[in-house]
């Protein structure tokens, strides 16, 4: 009996890591073909430094693979871009002439 218990432990083991690692591919793989056009009008700083940002209908920018600090200095108003099957996230600046420079370049983590 002891047997059959410890095969059952290994066989759930190993399928709960499978699983783990086909969702976090699948994860990546949906983020990379993710097209994202957000412009930001609220910004959150977490206890832990991270940015939460939130467009003007309180909709949460979510994303797992691109993480953004209040070091990169996100601000209201900026356009946060990423192309579908780009790695690069882009943060816009606009000024008052409705000019958009790169304010930032972030690669998939």
């Amino acid at each position: 009996m002891k047997r059959k218990s410890i095969v059952f432990l290994v066989f759930f083991v190993t399928i709960v890591i499978i699983l783990t690692f086909m969702l976090s591919e699948w994860r990546i793989e949906h983020e990379r073909n993710l097209d994202v056009n957000f412009k930001v009008a609220k910004v959150e700083i977490t206890p832990a430094f991270r940015v939460i940002l939130y467009d003007k209908d309180q909709n949460k920018l979510s994303l797992q693979r691109f993480v953004l600090y209040d070091y990169h200095d996100v601000k209201p108003g900026d356009l946060i871009v990423k192309e579908a099957g780009a790695e690069v996230l882009k943060v816009y600046r606009i000024d008052s002439l409705e000019n958009k420079t790169v304010h930032l370049k972030i690669n998939i983590d």
